[in-house]
C-alpha cells in the first residue's frame, strides 16, 4: 500500500512517518514558503528524511497559494483554509502515484487548526483517508519519541507554517464558511499549478 506524507521541517510529521512506515509505501511532500522565507523549512525537511529513510520528496512552492487566501479571504480562517490547500495538492500527487492515503503529524488542541471541529473540515478537502497517527499525542510525547528515532536535533528550531497566519485565528469555523470563503479564489487551479510545478528530491539514507 502507498501513502504520502505532508513533511514539515518541524518534530511532528516525521514521527508521524516513523509511526506509519512499516505498513505503508511512502513518498513524502513538503510546502515551503519561499520567496516569503528562506528554504531552510526545506533543508531541514530533507536532512530530516534523509536520517529517517525516506527516500522521495516532492517540494512545492505554497506562498502564491497563501497569498490569494490573504488578499480574498477572512485572515482568521487562514490556517484551516491553508491546511485545505496542502491536502489538495497531496490528493493530486497521491492519484498520481497511486496512494491511498494522506498523513500528518496533526495532533489535537496544539495549534488553532487542530481543534477537533477543524481536523475534520480539513479532511473534508480531498477524497480519500488522512491518517494522523499522533492525534492523542502531546508535545511532549513527540518531542521525546523524535529524541529516540534521533531527529530532535535536526527538527528544533522555529517553524515557518505560522508566519503569514494571524495571531488569534478562529478556532470553530464551520465548514458552509470555509467553502464560502473558498469561492472567492480559484482553489483548484492554483493547487494544479503548485503540484505542476513542484520539485522531485531523491535521497539516499545515510550509510
Amino acid at each position: 500500500m502507498k501513502a504520502i506524507l505532508l513533511l514539515s521541517g518541524g518534530f511532528d510529521s516525521i514521527v508521524a512517518y516513523d509511526m506509519l512506515k512499516k505498513y505503508y509505501e511512502i513518498d513524502a511532500i513538503h510546502f515551503h514558503y519561499a520567496p516569503i522565507t528562506d528554504k531552510k523549512s526545506t533543508e531541514k525537511a530533507l536532512a530530516l528524511a534523509k536520517h529517517i529513510g525516506l527516500s522521495r520528496v516532492h517540494v512545492c512552492a505554497i506562498a502564491p497559494v497563501e497569498a490569494e487566501i490573504l488578499k480574498h479571504c477572512d485572515k482568521k480562517h487562514f490556517f484551516v483554509l491553508s491546511k485545505r490547500s496542502m491536502m489538495r495538492i497531496a490528493a493530486l500527487l497521491a492519484k498520481e502515484l497511486g496512494a491511498e492515503a494522506l498523513i500528518t503529524g496533526e495532533s489535537l488542541g496544539q495549534v488553532a487548526s487542530q481543534t477537533l471541529q477543524h481536523l475534520a473540515i480539513i479532511a473534508d478537502a480531498v477524497p480519500l483517508p488522512v491518517l494522523r497517527p499522533l492525534l492523542t499525542w502531546n508535545k511532549e510525547e513527540i518531542i521525546q519519541h523524535s529524541r529516540r528515532i534521533g531527529t530532535y536535533d535536526i527538527a528544533k528550531g522555529p517553524e515557518m507554517c505560522n508566519i503569514l497566519g494571524p495571531k488569534h485565528p478562529a478556532t470553530n469555523a464551520t465548514l458552509r464558511a470555509i467553502q464560502q470563503q473558498e469561492r472567492n479564489f480559484d482553489k483548484e487551479q492554483l493547487a494544479q499549478t503548485s503540484y505542476q510545478e513542484r520539485e522531485l528530491i531523491l535521497l539516499h539514507p545515510p550509510l
